[in-house]
């Protein structure tokens, strides 16, 4: 987890991007090199949006139905022990305020066992990846969504960023409490509907994530612009990325539910009422020849 080597960018982060640096995380490999992250990215973009489908084309799909509801185990009972631990070292019982907990690069022992928890968390986060590799492999690539595609991504990324500044990110309480919630519904889905075609769980996933998700990432960019100039200690980067982010994911949102549910409906709607209208056409016709 650690290294000792000093990045050729480490001033440029620090000096002009004036980002602070949690002594504690110094040295861990993926904080000292987010190329490591860039790089599974990167991957992650390739494999879903060009090897991917070009490596199914022709391809039957894969059965995945065993390892998804594995894999959809694992992950609820990941998210549900981050849940409870991240509570008890926050809120319930590390004194955290509900309003706005500053920057501390303290080596208390909650304080580091909440970062081994974040780390971990991160970890579990370039897992997701797998959620858009198995709808690859499924040929489901109506479901490799701008949305879901961005939302691993810069999930990912975010991660880097949180962890280098020390921001100890108290609303993963709320993304894992999330990540129960709307896995768990899925796993249930799935586990009961005996065919895995269509877009439902994933759409009932988004549906859940997405609005409350993002409009907490506003919310909490909105609060810290006030702290991050005064007592918090959070740099203003942190706050002009969190929010236009928020924005960003509401709008895709928006965009995605719109082109799902109401473009979709629209044309299902015109495609009955010209059936319709090609029938009574052809009920004239033969009345005529009668």
């Amino acid at each position: 987890m650690s290294n000792t080597t000093e990045p050729p960018y480490a001033d440029f982060l620090s000096v002009y991007l004036r980002l602070p640096q949690d002594p504690r995380t110094k040295d861990w490999i993926m904080v000292k090199y987010p190329s490591i992250v860039l790089w599974s990215v990167g991957l992650y973009l390739y494999f879903v949006k060009v090897w991917g489908p070009r490596y199914m084309k022709g391809r039957e799909p894969f059965n995945l139905r065993y390892v998804i509801l594995l894999y959809n185990t694992f992950m609820v009972t990941c998210s549900a022990w981050f849940l409870v631990t991240i509570l008890r070292l926050t809120y319930v019982g590390g004194g955290y305020s509900l309003f706005c907990q500053g920057l501390d690069f303290s080596t208390a022992p909650k304080a580091l066992e909440l970062l081994e928890v974040y780390w971990w968390l991160r970890i579990l986060r370039l897992l997701d990846f797998l959620d858009t590799i198995f709808f690859v492999l499924r040929k489901k690539f109506n479901q490799v969504s701008t949305l879901h595609v961005v939302h691993h991504s810069l999930v990912v990324l975010d991660c880097w960023f949180w962890t280098r500044i020390g921001h100890r990110r108290t609303h993963l309480f709320h993304d894992s409490a999330e990540h129960v919630r709307t896995r768990g519904y899925v796993h249930l889905l799935f586990s009961l509907v005996h065919r895995t075609e269509g877009a439902e769980v994933p759409l009932v996933e988004a549906l859940l994530d997405s609005t409350s998700d993002h409009a907490v990432h506003c919310r909490h960019g909105a609060r810290l612009r006030y702290h991050s100039s005064t007592t918090a200690g959070y740099p203003k980067l942190y706050v002009y990325l969190a929010m236009p982010q928020g924005a960003l994911f509401l709008y895709l949102f928006f965009e995605f539910y719109f082109k799902v549910y109401i473009h979709k409906s629209r044309k299902g709607f015109q495609t009955v009422c010209n059936a319709q209208d090609g029938l009574h056409t052809s009920q004239s016709k033969t009345t005529k020849v009668q």
